[in-house]
């Protein structure tokens, strides 16, 4: 054979290869992209459920992550003040929220009627934890203040009985209240 045959039949077969190994099955194929651009990307399993949806808002991006139902269990989104995380229990829809608001941080645990059950704030000017009683009714709360700090008992109707505090001046002080929420007696006398 001429050495041009030979060529002839090289390039033949590596063209041959080439188009064999392109359409052999379990061949990962790679594609580059230096920007995709949507206001919205959904991302399905395989029977064809969203369970994932990316979006862009005016406040910034959304993320969604869903059941095979179609359940919201978890958002995580920008907002004005920054972000926040949602998460939520499949059975009770309670929830779990983490977020900046426009005074700092809060963490508020919910029942699956949405009513708080739990809250920790954070600002620049002390903390707050706050518990609720049925119904989302405030029962409890501390604060730690720049100046001194404060416990808050509420009573059943969610109106405060009773404060504990430190003043400005590192004093201790009680303040008692009745069911209208006038100051009915303190310690000391004020």
């Amino acid at each position: 054979m001429r050495p041009l045959g030979w060529m002839a039949m090289g390039a033949g077969l590596l063209l041959c290869g080439i188009v064999l190994g392109r359409s052999l099955p379990g061949r990962a194929e790679t594609a580059g992209f230096d920007r995709v651009q949507s206001r919205e990307l959904t991302i399905v399993n395989e029977q064809g459920q969203p369970v994932i949806t990316l979006t862009g808002t005016e406040a910034g991006g959304v993320l969604l992550l869903l059941d095979p139902n179609g359940e919201m269990l978890a958002v995580l989104g920008a907002n004005p003040s920054g972000g926040g995380l949602v998460l939520f229990r499949r059975e009770s829809r309670e929830k779990a929220v983490l977020g900046s608001t426009e005074r700092g941080f809060l963490l508020q645990l919910a029942d699956g009627a949405g009513n708080p059950q739990a809250s920790l704030a954070a600002t620049s000017t002390g903390a707050d934890l706050a518990l609720y009683g049925p119904g989302g009714l405030p029962r409890a709360a501390l604060s730690a203040l720049a100046n001194g700090a404060m416990l808050s008992l509420m009573g059943s109707d969610g109106k405060r009985r009773v404060v504990l505090g430190v003043s400005p001046l590192d004093a201790g002080t009680v303040a008692t209240y009745n069911e209208t929420g006038q100051r009915s007696g303190s310690i000391p006398e004020y």
